[in-house]
């Protein structure tokens, strides 16, 4: 059971936090043993979300620098216990230092590294199974570094894809915004400008009232309609009558975009495989390692069902050519690796060829949309200046004959 408890010190400071006990006798004997006193406490409802077991995570920077502090620590020689005080003690946030004296506790009442931190946030699925790598093969520091590096990995992807789609995605927020303001608050009255104008307006023109006539009447409806669409959508997948693999195999084979995931998928599975073997797992354990990879339903079903290959007594090799995952050319170099005996080196090779595929593909993707964006607003633009300008023209045209 889970408890949030407020508690006082000798120096008469208050502590809080959250412990995971089976009755208020264990906690009390769990704060004494850090010199503390219970003075209340509360019991959390198990089915309530809390930020601790199932709230937010905690963003991909601040794992980094909680990572790397910890990484320090634990390198200059103190143990683990001290080492988690220590970030208490340096933790200006809240959430965190909660998080970490919840470790804390849980370690003081036994439990191992990996059980400690399995219920809170502060790391990702990822992290926690390198330290439980870590924790089972006596190397935490080792398998701690490898962590910080494939974290390092994940971030300056996705900073790349960022960087690649934050100006096409102004350009879009820019267009859409000059769109509704021309729509909603200068299409009406110019709209009554034009038609009493009492002259024949050119096509353009025509179309530009329509549409305002058509926005001021019928898109509240549409923005309904649509809403409800994405509602039912959404309920079907919830509630599983449309699959969730399909939609995320359907993203998995979109022409451009899923082309992208798949290189940068196979990047980070190549060079996950290759850290973990290299760390002294088993491939089949590998396998089930890199299922914290992705949350695509897609992925995570050929990854499990690598692993039911491997267990059937089924190579690397063939185990990966029954799936979706990989290309021929991959089945091929891990077929030869495997003849070699160099398979962590084989994957590090694949991981650095298919990053920096991905990068050039979105270099070329974001080429390709900013000129494309670009013409398109500017053809919305010359547009409206026709449907407004036009009329105008003529009928000064009219005045000086």
């Amino acid at each position: 059971m889970r408890y949030y408890y407020r508690s006082i010190d000798h120096n008469h400071k208050i502590h809080t936090g959250y412990i995971d006990v089976e009755s208020i006798t264990e906690l009390e004997k769990s704060l004494k043993a850090r010199n503390l006193f219970l003075i209340d406490c509360k019991l959390l409802d198990n089915k309530k979300k809390n930020w601790l077991s199932f709230g937010k995570k905690i963003e991909i920077d601040q794992q980094l620098q909680l990572l790397f502090e910890w990484l320090l620590l634990l390198q200059s020689g103190i143990t683990v216990i001290s080492s988690i005080e220590s970030l208490i003690e340096a933790s200006e946030n809240t959430n965190r230092k909660n998080a970490l004296q919840a470790t804390l506790l849980a370690l003081e009442q036994g439990k191992s590294l990996y059980q400690a931190i399995s219920h809170n946030q502060i790391f990702s699925n990822m992290v926690k199974e390198f330290i439980r790598i870590g924790e089972t093969s006596g190397s935490l520091i080792t398998s701690m570094n490898h962590a910080y590096t494939y974290l390092q990995e994940q971030k300056n992807n996705q900073d790349t894809i960022r960087q690649a789609m934050l100006y096409p995605m102004f350009t879009v927020v820019i267009g859409l915004a000059a769109v509704v303001f021309l729509s909603y608050w200068i299409l009406p009255e110019l709209t009554s400008f034009l038609l009493s104008l009492d002259q024949e307006l050119p096509t353009t023109t025509r179309i530009l009232i329509s549409l305002s006539d058509w926005l001021q009447t019928e898109v509240d409806q549409l923005a309904i309609i649509l809403g409800f669409i994405f509602l039912i959508i959404y309920l079907l997948i919830k509630h599983g009558l449309i699959s969730r693999e399909k939609v995320d195999c359907f993203c998995w084979r979109l022409p451009i975009f899923g082309e992208i995931q798949q290189m940068i998928f196979l990047s980070q599975f190549s060079r996950l495989l290759s850290i973990t073997l290299t760390s002294g797992l088993t491939l089949a354990d590998s396998i089930q390692t890199s299922n914290f990879i992705s949350n695509n339903a897609f992925i995570q079903k050929q990854i499990e069902l690598i692993y039911q290959k491997l267990e059937q007594g089924f190579c690397f090799h063939e185990s990966l050519a029954h799936t979706q995952l990989a290309p021929q050319i991959i089945v091929s170099l891990i077929y030869n690796a495997e003849k070699t005996g160099k398979i962590a080196p084989c994957l590090d090779y694949i991981s650095i060829f298919y990053r920096e595929k991905a990068n050039q593909r979105l270099q070329k993707v974001q080429k390709l949309i900013e000129p494309c964006l670009t013409l398109f607003i500017g053809l919305i633009l010359a547009f409206f200046i026709m449907a407004t300008l036009g009329p105008l023209y003529k009928l000064s045209s009219q005045l000086g004959q």
